[in-house]
């Protein structure tokens, strides 16, 4: 589901501060799976125009469809460093610093960072999931190591790992 450029540097002292950039872009990456994808919206939209027996529904839910899958089709990067996370996606950027994260869950394929304790389902809507394909371990140690300058710099809100 991702793509990922750049690696961590070594050692932030020589080479500056450890960063890491990773770019998720499902389409380019997987081509397969896009095809089902377009396939299936295709699908959405035929069936809810002969549902509703109007062309103007079916291109309406086919619309619909293909705006809530927007991050399927538009690359989003996500630069990891000193002062926490930016996800860009076009000129917009979102911006999560580390003092914002109050939970971590490391799943297969990355790793979801969450501004609330609390474990409801609504408090994922808030978070942000980072595919780490290829790139699993330099994501853990960039994060690792944030979290943990975090904790020596004496914050009383380090993030729970789940």
């Amino acid at each position: 589901v991702s793509s990922t450029t750049a690696v961590p540097s070594a050692q932030p002292d020589e080479t500056g501060p450890l960063q890491l950039q990773l770019v998720n872009w499902p389409l380019r990456d997987q081509p397969r799976r896009s095809i089902v994808v377009v396939l299936l919206l295709i699908l959405v939209s035929v069936l809810a125009g002969r549902a509703s027996q109007s062309l103007s529904m079916g291109l309406l839910a086919g619309s619909a469809a293909l705006v809530a899958s927007w991050r399927y089709w538009l690359p989003v990067t996500y630069k990891i460093g000193p002062y926490g996370i930016r996800q860009l996606v076009f000129k917009r950027v979102r911006r999560l610093s580390w003092r914002q994260v109050a939970r971590i869950e490391i799943r297969n394929q990355g790793i979801r960072f969450l501004p609330d304790h609390d474990p409801a389902q609504l408090a994922n809507l808030r978070g942000l999931y980072i595919y780490h394909r290829g790139q699993e371990e330099a994501l853990k140690h960039v994060v690792n190591y944030y979290l943990q300058s975090l904790e020596t710099a004496g914050s009383s809100s380090r993030p729970t790992a789940h």
